[in-house]
This record gives structure tokens, sequence and C-alpha cells, in this order.
């Protein structure tokens, strides 16, 4: 049964299939030693044989070619049966045709040239062809000789009218004069080049299943991994018995290794085998130093190794080993006292080219350099060497990095406990980093009981108290953080450690604000952040600085930028990345506040998770969740929503999760999804259960906004007025219903009162409700007879939310002021009104569009038309929707998707949608033919209207 080839099996029977009919085709399987290339071709012959085709087979060799061999073998056969060409149709070609076969060779001259030796063989195919067809086959073509190409490119050339299938089989990379012919022959259509791959894995495990009987798990994965996917090694390992397969090495396979080692000089031999030791991929610059042989001498070894087909040279100029085992078979073929010396060898020389040219692939020299010595037997080298890369790879914020390499120190033998120590410390360091708190947790009880056994300094025991703080932090275990705190001040004071006292209060300053204990923290902050530029801790100076930025930008955004800016050149000038991810961050906040742009925290977001760092990553999300809503892009909002709740859901962030479903419960607010928006923050209510900053968002951020946009303004107000309650015990909390909340009561009637009770709250620093109290200023205003000067708050209140992009708030603000405007006689209401109609018309928030135009009737004034955008009947059969044709409209007029996502309030990336949905619906080939098909329905000047 031949597994895994049901692609190539269907080429060869499409062609034998129609080869009586006299469509003749060239085939080529191309691939690489092993793969099954013979295998096909005698699945080919049987199929041949049962339609009755005239089979012609012959093959290349590596050693004793002579001139046309395949032809040769595959006439001689034909003349053991007696045929003669004798037709009058190869009359003419015997001459050529006795090149290959002597008794057929006319005593008198004639012509047998390449070109005449290839028409007498397709004479004779077509002759020898019948009502069935020719199956010719040629295999090995990469030792084929110059003539045997020549007939073979001819061949190939002609056979398409002939009643004649040519099957050609070839090694890639290994006879340049053969690779060129194929590509040669593709190019012009000549032959179809069928590319062997290696078998997947679930066609290895098919292969074991079908070749054994009740093979185990096991027993596949090992094959699966030691064969590559190369069915003859398969069958090789399978001949194995089974506890064995995976360290041996086939005997077959082993002896044709071993037997072209043979070949080798001493030096190339020597080059091959410290290339084994390196490595299946191996770096061959290390081979000089580890070989004790020239350059010159190592490139001429690597020349002979791929010329034995032991080596191969892959597209990047990376050289390897071709198999994993033969890699395998190299080593097994040193007696192990030569195998442990030039092991020991390389690691000397791998050590030397990371001291050479450090940050030069330091991960991959420092994993190869303890494989190494792990493999001669020192497994106190080999964990020194990756516990200088783990805790390197801490420092540069490549913490996934870092835990793969601490991680492999857990399977080493190591011996001295010191370095047990110290890898317990790196790993709960990383853990800590990562948010993995649990793990944090484990490797830092670990840590506890050796300090305890090797009785080491306070100093030493408090720091890692502080790591379990930061991780407890991280999962907002506020009171497991403070219990940990307060053990490293303990052991700080117990070691008169000053430096040790700093990084605690720094972190209990960020605890304090994470419980909303904004007195305390900002006064350990200031403290810390002060002693910590006296003793040069750029790290500690970071932390205390976010926590004086976080809580500056309460305040004031401009200040709060100067902190972030400040804690992000310390970061950088001290080549601290995740420090500097963590400043960036809270500058693409600020970003966000201030213009809506998120360039800042994408950059952040994308770091974070470059480094491994998920909980940073994941924070940085939050922010965009947030912006994608404000800015009414749903989708984007619930694609970066649900990857945060994936990470915080997996890595245990409660208030990460918590914050992450309240700002998917926006999203859907505002995308009208009222049963999504409850499941969402009823799911966030149970994990956050009465924590009042959670409590004000589900109530304000998302129920009152879900009502404000429904026209539900009695259920708002109710709602609002729960957030505000919730909001009193968080003054941090920072969305947009403060200031609606606001609005709306002095539009009811309240006074400056109703701004003053939020005036110190930290969403007072943001500028879109900065905006939005500027209008119930404003109100204010014109109730007192400033006309005018209410007319300046609106004026100002709108230049500020349009250079933000907040369009959505601008017309829901003066959507709400117009009522007073109207009654008071100040402003612009009609307009106002009017862009508010269109605006919500066109994002789907019908009842905010109607209760607009029905202010408008009211007043007397005229209200622009309402409704969808009219879809031609033609459309509507193709199932186009209103807001597909305001799409086509648009495309009419060749904007482009960005374009005609400011037009109709959408994210150009949902305008790549509907525009993909239009090119389904409508079976238009590209957007150059909708456009064409938008003008031919709605005219060459189509533009969108309400």
């Amino acid at each position: 049964m031949l597994i895994g080839r049901d692609r190539e099996l269907r080429i060869m029977t499409r062609a034998l299939d129609e080869v009586p009919a006299g469509n003749g085709i060239s085939l080529v399987l191309r691939g690489e030693a092993g793969i099954g290339k013979s295998r096909l071709v005698r699945e080919a012959i049987g199929a041949a044989r049962a339609r009755s085709l005239t089979l012609l087979v012959g093959r290349c060799v590596q050693e004793g070619q002579g001139i046309y061999r395949p032809f040769v073998e595959a006439l001689m056969a034909v003349a053991r049966s007696g045929v003669q060409p004798d037709s009058v149709e190869l009359r003419p070609f015997r001459h050529a045709l006795g090149a290959l076969v002597p008794d057929w060779r006319e005593e008198e001259g004639g012509e047998d040239s390449p070109v005449a030796v290839a028409e007498g063989v397709l004479r004779l195919g077509r002759s020898l062809a019948g009502t069935a067809g020719t199956l010719m086959v040629v295999e090995d073509l990469h030792w084929a000789d110059p003539g045997t190409l020549a007939v073979l490119e001819y061949l190939a050339d002609n056979v398409a009218d002939q009643p004649l299938v040519l099957v050609v089989t070839l090694r890639p990379a290994e006879a340049s004069a053969a690779d060129d012919l194929v590509a040669r022959l593709a190019d012009r259509g000549a032959a179809a080049v069928v590319e062997l791959d290696r078998l997947s894995g679930d066609e290895v495990a098919s292969m074991v299943t079908t070749c054994t009987t009740g093979p185990t798990r096991d027993l596949v994965d090992v094959v699966t991994s030691r064969s590559e996917g190369v069915p003859l090694l398969v069958e090789e390992l399978l001949s194995i018995p089974a506890a064995g397969i995976s360290d041996a090495v086939p005997a077959t396979f082993g002896d044709t290794v071993a037997r072209r080692l043979e070949t080798l000089s001493a030096e190339s031999a020597l080059v091959v085998q410290c290339a084994a030791v390196l490595g299946r991929r191996f770096d061959w610059r290390l081979l000089p130093p580890v070989t004790g042989l020239p350059e010159v001498t190592v490139r001429r070894g690597l020349a002979d190794g791929v010329d034995l087909q032991l080596l191969v040279v892959d597209r990047d100029g990376d050289i390897h080993f071709r198999h994993a085992l033969t890699r395998d078979a190299v080593l097994m073929a040193l007696l192990p006292p030569s195998r442990i010396a030039l092991t020991r060898r390389a690691a000397q020389a791998v050590d030397a080219a990371c001291s050479d040219s450090p940050g030069t692939d330091d991960d991959g020299r420092v994993q190869l350099s303890a494989d190494l010595w792990r493999a001669c037997g020192e497994p106190d080298i080999a964990a020194r060497r990756l516990l200088e890369a783990g805790r390197r790879a801490i420092g540069q914020g490549a913490l996934s990095t870092a835990e793969r390499l601490l991680g492999q120190l857990h399977t080493l033998p190591v011996v001295d406990e010191s370095i047990r120590l110290e890898v317990a410390e790196a790993l709960t360091e990383t853990f800590a980093l990562m948010a993995r708190v649990e793990d944090a947790f484990r490797t830092g009880d670990e840590a506890l009981t050796l300090l305890d056994d090797l009785n080491a300094p306070a100093e030493r025991r408090g720091r890692l108290h502080l790591l379990l703080a930061r991780a407890a932090d991280t999962a907002t275990r506020w009171d497991v953080a403070r219990n940990h705190l307060t053990l490293a001040a303990g052991f700080a004071a117990e070691s008169g450690d000053l430096r040790l006292r700093t990084a605690v209060d720094a972190l209990a300053a960020h605890v304090a604000i994470g419980e909303l204990r904004y007195d305390d923290a900002e006064r350990l902050a200031t403290g810390a952040a002060a002693r910590a530029a006296d003793l040069h801790l750029p790290d500690v100076a970071c932390e205390a600085l976010e926590v004086l930025g976080r809580l500056e930008r309460m305040r004031d955004l401009g200040k709060a930028e100067e902190i972030f800016e400040r804690a992000h050149a310390i970061a950088r000038d001290n080549d601290l990345a995740l420090r500097s991810v963590r400043a960036l961050h809270e500058l693409g906040t600020i970003e966000m506040f201030r213009r809506s742009s998120s360039t800042r925290a994408r950059r952040a977001s994308e770091l974070a998770y470059r480094a491994g760092a998920l909980s940073l990553a994941a924070s940085v999300d939050l922010q965009l969740i947030g912006l994608h809503a404000f800015l009414f892009e749903i989708d984007e909002a619930v694609t970066v929503g649900a990857r945060v709740v994936q990470v915080a859901a997996a890595l245990g962030l409660t208030d990460v999760h918590v914050t992450a479903l309240l700002q998917l419960g926006f999203a859907y607010a505002i995308a009208g999804r009222v049963d999504a928006m409850e499941d969402t923050i009823e799911d966030a209510l149970r994990l956050a259960g009465d924590h009042p900053e959670a409590q004000a968002y589900a109530w304000g951020h998302a129920r009152a906004t879900a009502s404000l946009l429904a026209e539900d303004r009695t259920r708002a107000l109710e709602q609002l007025s729960i957030a505000q309650q919730w909001a009193r015990d968080a003054p941090g909390v920072g969305g947009v219903f403060v200031a609606l909340d606001v609005l709306l009561r002095v539009l009811a009637g309240a006074g400056s009162e109703a701004i003053d009770e939020v005036r110190d709250r930290g969403a007072m620093a943001i500028p879109v409700n900065i905006a939005i109290v500027e209008m119930a200023y404003a109100v204010l205003d014109a109730r007192a007879e400033d006309r005018v000067g209410a007319g300046a708050r609106v004026a100002a209140a709108t230049e500020m939310l349009r250079s933000q992009r907040m369009d959505a708030w601008l017309h829901l603000g003066r959507r709400y002021v117009a009522e007073a405007a109207l009654g008071d006689h100040w402003g612009a209401p009609q307009q106002w009104l009017a862009e508010a109609a269109e605006f919500f018309q066109q994002t789907g928030h019908a009842r905010v569009a109607i209760a607009c135009r029905d202010l408008l009737r009211r007043a007397g004034l005229p209200a622009p038309r309402g409704g969808p955008t009219e879809v031609p009947e033609r459309l509507r059969a193709l199932g186009v929707t209103s807001r597909e044709a305001q799409v086509l409209r648009l495309l009419g007029e060749r904007q482009s998707n960005r374009e005609i996502a400011a037009r109709l309030y959408l994210s150009p990336r949902t305008v790549e949608k509907h525009v993909e949905h239009l090119l389904h619906k409508t079976g238009a080939p590209g957007r150059a033919e909708l456009g064409r098909l938008a003008r031919d329905q709605y005219g060459s000047a189509s533009h969108t209207g309400t």
C-alpha cells in the first residue's frame, strides 16, 4: 500500500488513461534519495501493465555509465523479445537505433547523432504502442551522460502528440546538467515536474500502522522524528526492534554511510566527524578550531561531504546533514574516547567563539555549548552556561528564551547546590515577570528551601521575597504581595541594605495603587524614585516613576507624559528592555487619550509578545480594546479583546481579565448587542465581586452607553447614577460615562455643582471627557445669557474631539446640547442635529438618528431624509445589504478603503470585508469591476446619502 502519494498517483494514472488517444506527456518525479520515486515508478509500471501498455524501462547508473545507457537497457529488452525495426517508418532510423542495439545496426553507413537516435526511439515507441500506448521510464537521471540528456530532451519536446508517456526520476541538486535540463523543459512546458515531498507526521503514522502490528504511540513518535518523513528510512527503522529505535541507526543505512566515509581523505573525514559532533545543522565557521585544520582544508572536506551526499547545502547557503540519521551514523562510527575528545574540543571552541563575538547568535551557541558539555560528562559546566544565558535573556526581556534555557537545568544531574539555588532564583524571576504566578511560587519555594540549607545571607532572602511579591502583584493578589514585601523589608533592615529597601518601597507603591491607596502610593513612589536616583538603581527608578506617572495621569496628562518619557529614557539608556516596553505602554496610553493614535501602544504590544511578557502585552492590549471601541471599530475591539481574555484566563491575571471583559462589554454596548454585553459584564463581575472600579465600568461604561445609544435616557440616568456611586470609591475611573452623566444632569436642570463633584477625578484628565464637560459648561453659560460664550465652548469641544477622531462622542454630545440650544436660541443646533443624524444612521444607531430628526421637526426645521441606503432590485436579489450598497456607491466614486471608512465612520478593515462580500455576491473579478457596477446602478456621480 502506497501512503501519502495520492496526488502523484492521480497524475500518472490520468496520463496513462489519456495516452491511447495520442495525448503524450513527460513527467519528472523529483525528490531526494529514499523519498519514494522508484516506488511510484513501480506503481506506474503496474498500472501500465493492467492497461496493456508497452513498457520501455531503463536507468542511469553512478559508475560505468556508457552513452545512452537507459535507452540501451530499454531497447535491449525489446530486442530480446524478437522485435526488429523493419517497418517502413523505422527503417531510415535502423542505423541510429543500432547505436543502442548492435543487432539492429546496418552494415552501410547512416546517421547516428543524438537527434537521429532520439527520433528513432520516439518512432519505435510509437510503433510498439498498438492501441494502448507506450510507457517509457528513465530512472536516476542525475547520473545521466550528455548523450542521454540530449535524447531525453528531444523526446520530451516531441512526445505531446504521440501515444507515449515518458516518466523520469531525478534527485535534485546532485547533477547540475540534469537539473538544468529539467528546468528548461518545465519552463517551455515540455515536461511536468512532480515534486515528491517528505511524508507528514500523520502519513508516517499511517505507514507505521500499516507495516507493524499494534504499534504504540511512542513507536510512532520516534519513527516520525527519526525518519523525518523519508519513506525509506521509515522502512529501515521498522526493521530494528522497537526498544532500540530511538538510538539505533539501521544497519544497512549505517553501512552505506560508513562506506562513504571510508572513501574520504583523513582530513575530510575529520571535518565531517567534527561537523556531526556540532549537530545536524552546524556553523561551519566553528570547524577550523575544532578540527585544528586550515579553513581551506575544512572547505574542501565539506565539499567532499556534499559530493558523497552526506551533507547538503540549502537555499540559504547553510550546510547540514542530509538526515538526522546520517549524522547519527557518522557519530556511531567513532570510538567513544574519540567522540568524547572531539566533543570537548567542540565545546571549548564554541565557548571561545561566544567570548570573541558576544551577541552573535548567543542563544544558539550557548545552547550548543551546554549540549556539548553535557555530552562529554560535565553537567555542572553545562548548567553554568545555561544559567548565564538565562540571566542574560532576562535582562534583555526575552522571557520565553530565559524560561527555555533555565528549564533545561532541572534535567541536568547538577551536583553544586549553589548552582541549583541560582537556577531556582532565576526561574522565579522569569515566572514572576511572565505572570506565571503559580510557577513562580513553586520555584520560589524551592529557592527558599535551598536558602535555608545554605544558610544564605538576609539580603539574598529579601530579594527572593521581593520576587515573590512581584508575582503576587501581577496576579492582583495584594494580600500575598504585602506579606512578601513585609518579609523583604525585614530582611532589608536586618542586612542594612538600602538598595533592597528602595526596591521594596517601589513595588509597595505599585501594590498600593492597585489597592486604590493613592496617597500611600505617591508617598512610597516619591521616596523610592529619589533614593533610586542617588543609588543608581535604574530598574527601581523606572518602577517608581511608573507609579508617579499613573497617579499624575489622573490630574495632568502633560505632566504624566513627562514622567513616562523620563522613565523610558532611563530604561533605554540602561538596556532595561521590559521597563522600556512598560514606559512605552504608558506613553501609548497618553497618545490614545490625546490623539486617538495607537502607534506607540501597538509597538509596545508587539515588543511584549515577542519577549514572552504576556501579562504586559495583555495590559497594553487593554488600551487597544478601549480605543477601537471609542472609535466605533467594533470588529477590531472584539478581536483584540478575545485575545486578551484568553491570555489573562490562561495566566490567572484576574485584574486584566476583568478589565478586558468590561472593555468588551463596552464594545458590545456600542454595537447594540445587549445580550452579549450583559453576558460579558456578568462574567467580569463574577470575577471582580464588589470592586468599585469594576462595578462603575459595568454600570456606566457598558450598560448606560447601551441605553443612551438606544435612546432610553430614563434607564441610562438610573444606570449612570449607580455608576457614579461606585466611582466615588474609585476616583481613578476614567470612563466617558462620567462626563456624559454630568452633561445629562446639567441638561436636566443641575448647576455647576454637578461638574464640581467630578472635577478632581482621574476621568477629568482625559480629553474626550474634558470636551463633553465643556459642552455642559456651554449649557450653563447659555442659561446665564452668555450665548456667544456658549457657542464658543461647543466650537472648542468640537475641535478637540475632531482632532482625536472621536466623532461618535462629538455627535452624541452635540445631539444632547442641541436640545438646550434649540430652546435658548444659541449655537448651531440645526447643523449639529443634521450631522448627528447622518452619522448615527451610517453607524446603524437608527434610534439616535430618528431622535435627531424628530428634534428638528418639532422645532419646525427641515430634517434630512432617514432610512438606509436604497438597494436596487438587481443587487438586492444578490443579497447585497444596505451597508454594502453604501460601500458600493463610494467605490463608484473611485474612493479608497480609507476614504470610504472615513465617510461611513467604519474602520478600513471593516470596509475591506464589505468589499470582499461584494466581490463574492456579485461575482465581480475585482475592485474596478465593482466600481463600474456602482456607476451603472447609481450613475457616474454616485454619492452616499441618508
